[in-house]
């Protein structure tokens, strides 16, 4: 009998070894998709050597910390302009962190916009694990925009920024909530399921189709949410304000296509598209140069501070 049990066990460990190196890959492969890489202060500060601390950039800040659903907490900091008649909310890129925006909120209040940075849940100092691509995400801005309201003023023009991850929240709480008054997008994804097929190219890990199919709906389960929610597409076609949306034409993570797709499902009366030639996912403003920093800029005032102006 114990030669029979020991004859068994060897016949089926190589397929328990097996399923086991499967069900490891397809967590991992979830995991990569949901689970946001949270860098440490000294990484940062590798990477951004002008400082990561508002007072390195000269800036003052209130520290923020905001509730939203799940018992999670928002990490953000607040910045007032003088004299300011509108207000902008910048959001990072998934795996990132306010500190990497702190240029775009310096060169926002120079242009007299109070500015908001907060890390996304599951991201920085914010509580939470998961990402959700927006699809829980769309109304943690909502609460953001609650909070910026409250310490800025409610009668303010509020417009919206945004890079990949970032980009599709902003389309994402776009379609909902028409307190935004436009919104800037950049190299973001069409849906969740294209950045995945996107970016198997680049994540070994998923390159495989079985494994793409499996993870994909795995970290739906894991994080509670249907990743095919997260669906910029469908937020598009909702969307009803002005959308600046630009995308690297080499983009090696999210292809350019993504952009196109977006561009043709936003009403064409709303939409200003910019691809920027040769930009990679996160080299738009290295390519885009002073002029793309000016399109930007231009944009905001058309749609900002003229409608604030208006409303004085």
């Amino acid at each position: 009998m114990r030669l029979h049990t020991c004859l068994l066990l060897a016949l089926l460990l190589p397929f328990c070894l097996s399923m086991s190196g499967c069900a490891f890959i397809h967590n991992a492969a979830a995991d990569s998709i949901i689970v946001p890489y949270r860098p440490g202060k000294a990484e940062l500060r590798r990477h951004f050597t002008r400082g990561i601390t508002p007072g390195e950039y000269g800036l003052r800040a209130v520290d923020k910390i905001i509730p939203v659903s799940d018992s999670i907490d928002l990490a953000a900091w607040f910045f007032a302009a003088d004299s300011a008649v509108a207000t902008v909310i910048v959001l990072h890129g998934f795996g990132g962190t306010r500190e990497q925006q702190l240029g775009a909120a310096e060169m926002l209040l120079d242009e007299g916009y109070n500015v908001v940075l907060f890390d996304a849940r599951g991201h920085g100092a914010s509580g939470g694990r998961y990402c959700t691509h927006g699809v829980r995400e769309r109304y943690d801005l909502m609460r953001v925009i609650d909070s910026a309201q409250a310490a800025f003023g409610r009668d303010l023009p509020l417009g919206v920024m945004g890079h990949s991850f970032g980009g599709s929240v902003v389309l994402q709480t776009m379609a909902i909530d028409k307190r935004i008054s436009c919104g800037v997008v950049e190299s973001t994804y069409s849906s969740l399921r294209a950045a995945v097929n996107d970016y198997a190219g680049s994540i070994p890990i998923l390159s495989a189709p079985s494994v793409k199919r499996t993870s994909y709906r795995l970290a739906g389960q894991k994080a509670g949410f249907d990743p095919d929610s997260a669906n910029n597409i469908w937020a598009a076609r909702r969307i009803t304000q002005p959308v600046f949306l630009s995308h690297g034409t080499e983009d090696e993570r999210l292809d350019f296509d993504n952009g196109e797709r977006i561009r043709a499902a936003l009403s064409p009366g709303l939409v200003t598209w910019r691809p920027v030639e040769g930009a990679g996912h996160n080299t738009v403003w290295q390519y885009g140069g002073a002029e793309y920093r000016a399109d930007i800029l231009a944009f905001f005032e058309k749609n900002l501070k003229k409608s604030g102006r208006a409303a004085e």
